[in-house]
């Protein structure tokens, strides 16, 4: 896994085009943004099963994994839009 420090402004760019650029930094929280193809997804990882999340860190989550993972997102999302509280 690459972990870079960037300061305000700065940004990374992947070889596929994906790009993520650090906002800014304010009271320990950073504002990124990414720039990503209309296919692909991007959600939080508190969204996700904890499980899943420590796959991905430990680089051990398969593609088949993540696509469960996001279904279920979706399903669950989804839910939570046909039955508001």
């Amino acid at each position: 896994m690459l972990c870079l420090t960037l300061k305000p402004g700065e940004c990374v760019v992947m070889s596929n085009g994906c790009y993520a650029y650090l906002n800014h930094v304010r009271q320990g929280q950073a504002r990124l943004s990414f720039s990503v193809p209309d296919d692909v997804r991007v959600l939080r990882g508190k969204l996700l099963d904890p499980s899943l999340v420590e796959a991905v860190k430990n680089q051990t989550a398969t593609p088949e994994m993540i696509k469960i993972a996001f279904a279920e997102a979706d399903e669950k999302r989804n839910s939570k839009r046909n039955h508001p509280v």
